[in-house]
């Protein structure tokens, strides 16, 4: 296959700099892997605009099995050549790239690609998630394995579910939260399919805005807050007229503790007597 051809004979050309490989190869031979689709079209276009080589990092690639060459860092420099060449009549006066050929598996590639420097595109929330499904780290996993068994579809799987109770975008927050605290999450989840919000046409049902604030409201009053909430605030109806329409979090939180509060009070915290702390031990710190 000639695209296999021209990377081979590229890497037969390739020249070692401070221990790193590096190629020039025409950008279309570059492929985007699926969990890096997310390409900003407009970025690019701005890119190419002013496009400086000695501005820019080589892109990053790795040669998989087939012996492609797949983005790994870098994809919007190379969609930005593109751009560039296209605008080229004579074939021959159109520009290669310089790639670093990173020795690494996929999952290597994907760390690479969720640890990019600040100063580029920032990456898309579904191209960081589909990223960490890719190279299995746990928040990403556990957050997929918690929204998945309860029918809710995310936003950035390909896969999509028969019949979702609603859709949930992998944001940063939800994702930390399914780490740290995933029984409260699914615990809230449970509690959003109580209250039958999920039956509402209103977008923003599993947000951290609900989500968040719900957690608060649970971590102020406890679970008898559950029973409140349901008595008070279900159905579809309730959500649309009375939830979505709130503003902020902060609004949605006043507005749901003043409901529970009128049934039950916060949870008290019983401290215990704090440890005794010499004069030595506060010069240590001071």
């Amino acid at each position: 296959e000639q695209e296999i051809g021209e990377i081979k004979n590229a890497l037969g050309s390739s020249f070692t700099f401070c221990g790193k490989e590096y190629i020039a190869i025409d950008p279309t031979l570059i492929h985007v892997p699926d969990w890096q689709r997310d390409t900003d079209m407009a970025k690019a276009m701005e890119i190419a605009e002013n496009y400086d080589d000695k501005k820019f990092d080589p892109i990053k690639i790795y040669i998989d099995e087939t012996s492609k060459a797949i983005g790994a860092d870098g994809v919007h420099r190379a969609v930005a050549r593109i751009m560039l060449n296209a605008k080229v009549k004579n074939a021959y006066d159109r520009k290669k790239v310089i790639v670093e050929v990173l020795p690494c598996t996929e999952q290597e590639a994907v760390i690479t690609f969720l640890t990019q420097q600040s100063g580029r595109k920032t990456m898309s929330v579904n191209d960081t998630y589909r990223a960490g499904i890719k190279a299995n780290i746990a928040e990403y996993v556990i957050f997929k394995e918690i929204f998945v068994r309860n029918n809710v579809q995310i936003s950035a799987e390909y896969d999509k579910l028969e019949s979702p109770i609603g859709t949930v975008r992998p944001s940063t927050e939800i994702i930390r939260m399914a780490r740290s605290n995933y029984k409260m999450l699914e615990t809230i989840i449970n509690l959003i399919k109580k209250l039958n919000w999920c039956g509402s046409n209103c977008k923003g049902v599993f947000t951290m805005r609900i989500i968040g604030t719900l957690n608060k409201i649970l971590a102020m009053y406890g679970n008898d807050a559950v029973n409140v909430l349901v008595k008070n605030c279900k159905g579809a109806t309730y959500y649309d007229s009375d939830i979505s329409p709130v503003g902020t979090r902060s609004l949605l939180f006043d507005k749901l503790a003043e409901i529970v509060g009128k049934e039950i009070n916060p949870v008290e915290i019983h401290n215990e007597q704090l440890p005794q702390i010499s004069e030595t031990t506060v010069r240590k710190f001071a």
